[in-house]
């Protein structure tokens, strides 16, 4: 059996086979996904299209196609009690998103409640954070539900990232110990979206949050992936 650095290591290497560069200088750059494909990868698949971060979800299921080539049957399609949609081998994954533009080490996961009740029925959760660089805007189809409400309101609507290029990746494992180690330590924090609102005025469901500046090597599920050069090997990032 694998541990979750391993098949974290497998998951990674069919996306960097795919978006990694070729690592002939140390200046080269991982191939740029056109957001305007990506979309339409996702809509003839009937998969989500319209989010915001589409990128996300293009991601998380192009990654499964690349794993249903390389390892038929291994990895599947896992729909958790909470409808969220992960990837699941061994162990179940969650892919995340966060743009190199934002000058920030907090990364966002679940729901504490969720996240919590999570944990207790299953003996772990993993995340595969790519951080990526998004390139121009696009304005793909029509604009959800929610940016309509926003507009209402008089807020501004976003604008989905266009093109973008996988930068590096990050994963992690967490278990009820695992996350109770990041309380204790200060890199775990549960405390985000406290004082934000829904369109109907209910306060938000508080969220857990890394500093992935601060997890610690010693739990042995952590990696990071340079995308950008050096494929035969796993380096860490910081």
């Amino acid at each position: 059996m694998n541990s979750p650095r391993e098949e974290a290591e497998i998951i990674i290497e069919v996306l960097f086979d795919e978006y990694g560069s070729i690592g002939v200088s140390s200046s080269s750059l991982p191939p740029i996904q056109e957001g305007k494909e990506a979309i339409e990868w996702l809509k003839k698949k009937k998969l989500s299209y319209r989010e915001y971060d589409w990128a996300r979800y293009f991601i998380k299921f192009k990654t499964l196609e690349l794993l249903e080539q390389k390892f038929p049957g291994r990895f599947k399609l896992y729909n958790s009690e909470n409808k969220r949609q992960l990837m699941k081998g061994e162990y179940c994954w969650d892919i995340i998103i966060k743009t190199s533009n934002l000058n920030n080490n907090n990364v966002i996961l679940w729901d504490t409640e969720v996240m919590d009740e999570f944990l207790k029925q299953h003996d772990g959760l993993g995340f595969i954070l790519v951080i990526v660089y998004t390139e121009d805007n696009i304005d793909e189809g029509e604009p959800s539900k929610y940016t309509r409400k926003r507009v209402v309101r008089g807020k501004t609507s976003s604008i989905r990232n266009k093109d973008f290029f996988i930068i590096y990746t990050i994963s992690f494992y967490f278990s009820e110990e695992v996350l109770q180690t990041g309380f204790d330590e200060g890199w775990v924090d549960s405390s985000f979206q406290l004082i934000r609102r829904n369109l109907d005025g209910k306060a938000r469901k508080p969220k857990y949050s890394i500093d992935i500046t601060r997890i610690p090597i010693k739990h042995g599920s952590f990696l990071s992936r340079n995308f950008n050069h050096d494929p035969n090997g796993f380096e860490l990032f910081f």
